[in-house]
């Protein structure tokens, strides 16, 4: 019995219809400057102490996360935020310059893992890591029900 020379309809449709997911490059590397304003501080999320807030931070890290793929996905992929594991170690208060840094460090399948770290002048303010979900826009959005 010889082999067959095609795939069956079933396989060949199935390959065709395959995503292709995106894979950035380990290594990339991006950072931001911000400075902190009075909306920035725990003062604006339910807390008495005039310091940067850690959800103000947090998104920091995410936007340099979110800008270092944005370069590296084809049309109508996008990043979303899947999980985070970070330490917000020290206090800033407002009109500080933050400086925060996202490099990838891991893509296994669709989530990309970065190493984030910020900086108040010289003293690290957070530390840790942040991973992305990268998925086609189109589909997550009709999946929500919104287009």
């Amino acid at each position: 019995m010889s082999a067959p020379t095609s795939l069956p309809v079933s396989a060949t449709a199935s390959l065709t219809t395959a995503k292709v997911v995106p894979v950035p490059p380990v290594g990339l590397r991006t950072s931001g400057r911000h400075r902190v304003e009075v909306g920035d501080l725990a003062t604006a999320w339910a807390n008495d102490v005039p310091v940067l807030a850690t959800p103000v931070l947090v998104w920091w890290a995410e936007l340099a996360a979110m800008e270092a793929l944005a370069a590296h996905l084809p049309a109508g992929w996008m990043s979303v935020g899947a999980a985070h594991d970070i330490e917000h170690v020290g206090p800033s208060l407002a009109g500080a310059r933050v400086d925060v840094a996202a490099e990838l460090v891991a893509v296994e399948g669709r989530r990309c893992r970065f190493r984030v770290v910020a900086r108040d002048r010289e003293h690290v303010v957070l530390r840790g890591h942040h991973e992305r979900g990268l998925v086609e826009r189109t589909r997550f959005v009709s999946r929500l029900g919104l287009g």
